[in-house]
């Protein structure tokens, strides 16, 4: 299982669409993500407000702590391997090509940041 932890330590995403929580106690258990998907990354803005990224331009949103997951609209059909959201509405995403793409508006639409 691929296991990629980005400011969530708590919470780790991996093939077939598997999100998992660690509870209390260490043990681990498998919230539904809707998606079936390999996904890539996880981050949490806070304790409610979480973005998932994987292949094939899958992006996931929580507002409850990671009870439910929804899909939101992705910038790119490429693998999203890093996102680092700052709140519900606004995160970055970043490509396997490396190119970084910013939401403000929940994942809605999205921009792609100017390469230098």
């Amino acid at each position: 299982m691929q296991e990629l932890l980005l400011e969530s330590p708590r919470w780790r995403v991996g093939p077939h669409g598997l999100v998992e929580h660690a509870g209390p106690n260490g043990q681990w258990t498998a919230t539904s993500s809707g998606v079936e998907a390999d996904l890539n990354a996880v981050s949490f803005a806070n304790r409610w407000v979480g973005w998932v990224v994987g292949e094939k331009g899958t992006v996931l949103r929580t507002d409850d702590g990671g009870r439910t997951w929804l899909r939101v609209s992705s910038p790119s059909r490429e693998d999203l391997l890093g996102v680092r959201p700052d709140d519900w509405k606004s995160a970055r995403v970043i490509s396997r090509a490396g190119t970084a793409y910013n939401t403000s508006d929940g994942g809605a639409t999205w921009s792609a940041e100017r390469q230098p």
